[in-house]
This record gives C-alpha cells, structure tokens and sequence, in this order.
C-alpha cells in the first residue's frame, strides 16, 4: 500500500477506498486510535470514530452493472434513506455528475461521458463507499 514508510505516515499514498488496509496498518504498525483517525480524517474527509465498547453500524453499499458499458448502467445501492445523491467523478478526481435517486436501482445514462474510468461515490453520514464504471466506445 505504501502508506507507512520507515514508520511515518504518507498522505499521498492512502485512498479513500483502502479502509480495510488502513485498519491493517493499524493494528501491524501499533499506531493509536488517536493516529488512524487523525490519519484517515486528513486524507479522506470522514471521521473514524473508537470506542472500547461493540458497536452496530449499518451497512452501505453501492454497485453499477455492467461495470463496462457505453449507455446505460443499473445503480444498486442498499443501506441509505431515498432520495439520495451518487456522485461521479473521474479518474483525476473531478466531480462530473451528480446524480438523484429515488430508490435503491436506478439507471444512469453514461451515453455523454468521454471514454475513461469513473467513480461512483455515495456517502451517508461519515460513512463513504465507491464503486468504479469503465466507459468503453
């Protein structure tokens, strides 16, 4: 992953969608609540809540078929309150849509997006998922 070098952290190396490697670097690397917080709330804008106590938390999901396509994707998310907002965003990072749904499919027409790789990012609460969409023509 490259997020930890000679033991220091590097923000530029860590993505958003490496959630389950920052909690492994966590526990590997012995660093503090305190520190993965501090650490994934710099890079990813959420915040990382700990607690010595269980804790419940609600599953969010999101997915596109076909995950290559050049006209109409299904959308299918699970685990949010409608209507709702996924936003698009390309391979560099730049918002391009943002999208409303109503319930949990929906279709979303790529038809006047370039050929690329696309982000579909949906976000409740602190809580952020993604999935990715190739546009092939």
């Amino acid at each position: 992953m490259g997020c930890f070098s000679n033991g220091m952290y590097n923000s530029d190396a860590l993505s958003c969608y490496d959630a389950c490697a920052i909690i492994n670097l966590y526990c590997h690397n012995n660093m503090s609540p305190s520190g993965l917080r501090k650490a994934v709330t710099e890079t990813c804008n959420f915040v990382i809540t700990y607690s010595t106590k269980p804790m419940t938390v609600k599953s969010i999901m999101i997915s596109a078929y076909p995950t290559i396509s050049s006209d109409i994707v299904t959308v299918v998310t699970e685990g949010i309150q409608y209507p709702a907002k996924v936003f698009v965003y390309t391979s560099h990072g730049e918002l391009i849509d943002v999208v409303e749904l109503s319930g949990s499919t929906a279709g979303l027409d790529i038809t006047r997006y370039p050929t690329g790789t696309y982000y579909l990012r949906l976000k409740l609460d602190n809580r952020l998922v993604s999935t990715t969409l190739v546009v092939m023509r």
